[in-house]
């Protein structure tokens, strides 16, 4: 039997529904090993490559560039070289059939939800099986819960997981006044309580941390463990004109030359981030919160 593999649009995150093809890196015809990037895909929140599953040759190019189509979408064909033109034309022709009714498709996508809290609301995406513990992510200053879509993806496959936007960040209400870390920390515990009363396991980065290990210091009973990421509040020294130049980059450009160093490939930023970025900050009340 004929080896015959399908290249689809991958789900990267939780709330990702479609993709659009920026790059083939291949071409028909050529061989493919295993693990060998084949094309590119944006998103509104990330740009990524897809790998060969398997290896073999890639047979036909389904999906041409500039083409944006749903989660589960077929892409491309590998095949060995025993495989006919017959054979993957009835693959091709099978799989349309079954797009859209795999767990794969946009059917799949979760959505954020508003939790009301005492001063205001915490937004929240909740993934995988709800059960007596729960895997929670806490972002850095200035990102929100997308920070975590492929972390927050993996784990739900086993465990019960909370991404949320911290206050003034996202989709949940600003906080400012004084006292802010303690009242930050109060609505954070209470849009939690309300969605995963039992065990919780804090994962958070930079600010996240400071937020993390204040809940630890509240509830020692109820958290399980602590996962901190270049946590604020625990080292000497921190990048001031990244928090100066972030607040104050109010265009395009200097926004994406801001949000560049904290990437390692800054290739990966898309234009969908960049805008979305301005958007937020552009909020009633958003700049005086950061």
């Amino acid at each position: 039997m004929s080896l015959i593999e399908a290249v689809t649009v991958p789900k990267w995150g939780m709330t990702m529904t479609e993709g659009t093809i920026t790059q083939w890196m291949v071409k028909e015809g050529d061989s493919i090993a295993h693990g060998q990037e084949l094309l590119e895909i944006e998103t509104t929140k990330v740009t990524n490559v897809v790998e060969a599953a398997a290896s073999g040759i890639l047979r036909q190019i389904v999906l041409q560039e500039g083409t944006t189509a749903p989660v589960g979408a077929l892409a491309g064909v590998i095949t060995d070289a025993t495989a006919t033109q017959e054979e993957i034309d009835a693959f091709i022709a099978s799989y349309a059939d079954r797009l859209g009714s795999s767990e794969d498709g946009q059917a799949g996508a979760v959505a954020p939800r508003a939790i009301p809290v005492g001063e205001g609301v915490v937004n929240v995406l909740e993934a995988g099986l709800a059960g007596e513990e729960a895997v929670v992510f806490l972002h850095g200053f200035g990102g929100d819960l997308s920070t975590w879509l492929f972390n927050q993806a993996a784990v739900s496959e086993a465990l019960h997981t909370i991404a949320l936007d911290l206050p003034g960040h996202g989709g949940s209400s600003p906080i400012m006044g004084d006292d802010l870390l303690a009242r930050i920390v109060a609505a954070v515990e209470a849009a939690l309580l309300a969605v995963a009363p039992g065990r919780i396991h804090l994962v958070a980065h930079s600010f996240g941390g400071a937020v993390a290990a204040a809940i630890a210091a509240n509830q020692p009973q109820r958290v399980g463990s602590l996962t901190l990421i270049a946590p604020i509040g625990l080292g000497k020294t921190m990048s001031r004109d990244f928090l100066t130049d972030f607040i104050g980059a109010e265009r395009r450009r200097p926004l994406q030359g801001v949000l560049e160093r904290l990437f390692a490939d800054p290739s990966k930023i898309t234009s969908d981030m960049v805008e979305g970025t301005l958007r937020f900050k552009r909020l009633e009340g958003m700049p005086e919160a950061l």
